[in-house]
């Protein structure tokens, strides 16, 4: 007997072996984004993953949800770590690994540990170290890479996150060089932004890496010139790391001049900047955020600028200004935090200052919502997460504060405090302290790695507070359930469509 197929039956046939195949395409690509290895992974909403946390250096954590002001009194010591060297800087955090960087002598180390490794006060030994890093700051992390600072004649230094365990020593997977003449400028830690790592050095102000380079010496993509505008004889000053914001590149020279300049410039030769500003002597990191740049001044000087306050490279004029310190202080190096309209600051007279973002403007001058007095000068930088702020002094505590523990320039007592010293007299804290993933992380002058959680119970590697974005491999868990149906549909589809074929 013969079959006849119509015209319909054929079109009917095409459109099921087109949605077959369809569906089995989307599951095999649901089922590849799913196994994709975690280290490819950006990291989790909770993490810190490079110093002030993101490339606009706001230092504040909006993932993080399990210490808040109404049990940050509960946190305990969950382990500590003994790296070796004279001081820890700030630690970072990313899929799970705390990484600190630390000083022995002229060398720079850098150390790995894992989050989750001790509780109750356990002593945690390293995942891995390398001792390629130079005597910068932070290290950073991305896409499965951590950058640090490199000794003469490099700038950046990037290790594989997984390069070795048990404590081996990792090889570099490149060494970024640096102009010469150059210097890297004490404290400078590395600015990840768009694929671009961003290290803040002495004679040409910023250099800009690819993080996709893949030979063992590679150059700067792009150079910010900042010598060019240093002053009229041409000098040139070191420069505290680059904050990078919507597409503009803000670079702040020590002898207090602001530049900023369009990402678009990257690639693209010599570029002037969009504006400038003059200020005094500048020693920490300019923060942007919500339209207004920050900048903190070595005599004690907060300014705020509009970020398109001029354009043409003209001058700029500051929003507002504010006296964060005491008379006779100087050498802060206290870099700004700013988070849900407040912009946190401490000082070398001991105190931590807190400002409305719009406390003012035509240039007037701010005073304090509420200001908190440690036990001695504040060299670190603020931390702020789920409605509280940490902040680190020289007295050798770790403390933490309700973000609205005061107004009308009031004075605010700390919800908690820990000692973070190593009980040796007469050393400071440095280290600006972490908030990730319902722990609090900070270094010591003594070369101690300290890690706080609720209880001091053992930290969790990752928060689960927030799904991971749909572009993050492994983070949606419908992924798999997507696949699988998918799989299944399309199996059924192309068999009935065999079974037709054949019937």
């Amino acid at each position: 007997m013969l079959t006849v197929v119509g015209r319909g039956s054929r079109a009917q046939a095409r459109t099921h072996r087109v949605v077959g195949q369809f569906l089995a395409i989307g599951a095999a690509a649901a089922l590849s984004l799913l196994w994709m290895p975690v280290g490819a992974a950006a990291g989790t909403p909770s993490d810190w993953p490079q110093f002030r946390h993101d490339s606009a250096n706001t230092g504040y954590n909006p993932g993080e949800t399990t210490i808040s002001a109404s049990n940050v009194a509960r946190l305990g010591l969950a382990w500590t770590a003994q790296t070796g060297s004279t001081e820890a800087l700030s630690p970072v955090v990313a899929n799970g690994v705390v990484y600190v960087a630390g000083l022995r002598g002229p060398e720079g180390w850098l150390f790995a540990y894992a989050a989750s490794c001790g509780d109750a006060g356990s002593i945690c030994m390293p995942l891995w170290k390398a001792t390629d890093g130079g005597p910068g700051g932070a290290p950073a992390v991305a896409n499965g890479v951590v950058y640090a600072t490199a000794p003469e004649p490099f700038g950046i230094v990037a290790y594989a996150v997984g390069c070795a365990d048990h404590g081996g020593v990792c090889s570099p997977l490149w060494k970024g060089n640096r102009p010469v003449g150059s210097q890297l400028s004490n404290g400078t830690s590395p600015v990840i932004a768009n694929g671009v790592v961003y290290i803040g050095t002495g004679r040409n102000s910023v250099n800009a890496y690819s993080s996709r380079y893949e030979t063992e010496f590679c150059g700067p993509i792009w150079t910010i010139p900042g010598d060019r505008w240093a002053d009229e004889a041409g000098a040139s000053f070191p420069v505290v790391s680059p904050a990078v914001d919507e597409g503009v590149i803000y670079s702040g020279l020590e002898d207090g001049d602001v530049l900023a300049f369009g990402s678009g410039c990257l690639g693209a030769g010599t570029c002037a900047p969009l504006w400038r500003a003059f200020t005094s002597e500048l020693s920490s990191q300019i923060a942007s955020a919500s339209g207004v740049v920050y900048v903190r001044l070595s005599n004690g000087g907060l300014y705020a600028y509009t970020v398109g306050c001029a354009s043409g490279g003209e001058l700029c004029k500051p929003l507002w200004t504010a006296f964060a310190d005491s008379p006779g202080y100087t050498g802060n190096t206290s870099s700004p935090a700013v988070a849900n309209g407040v912009v946190y600051v401490g000082s070398t007279d001991g105190n931590l200052y807190a400002y409305s973002t719009g406390c003012a403007s035509g240039g007037r001058t701010c005073t304090p919502l509420w200001t908190a007095q440690t036990g001695g000068s504040i060299e670190s930088s603020p931390a702020v997460a789920n409605g509280v702020v940490y902040i680190s002094s020289d007295d050798g505590y770790l403390y933490a504060y309700a973000v609205g523990c005061a107004s009308g320039g009031g004075t605010c007592e700390p919800l908690w405090k820990a000692f973070v010293r190593d009980h040796i007299i007469g050393q400071t804290v440095l280290s600006s302290p972490v908030v990730a993933n319902g722990a609090v992380y900070v270094g010591s002058y003594s070369g101690g790695l300290y890690a706080f959680s609720l209880d001091g119970t053992t930290p969790p590697a990752t928060s689960t507070a927030t799904p991971l974005p749909l572009t993050e491999p492994g983070g949606p868990t419908w992924t798999l359930a997507f696949g699988l149906a998918a799989f299944l549909v399309g199996t059924f589809v192309t068999l009935r469509r065999r079974q037709r074929q054949t019937g």
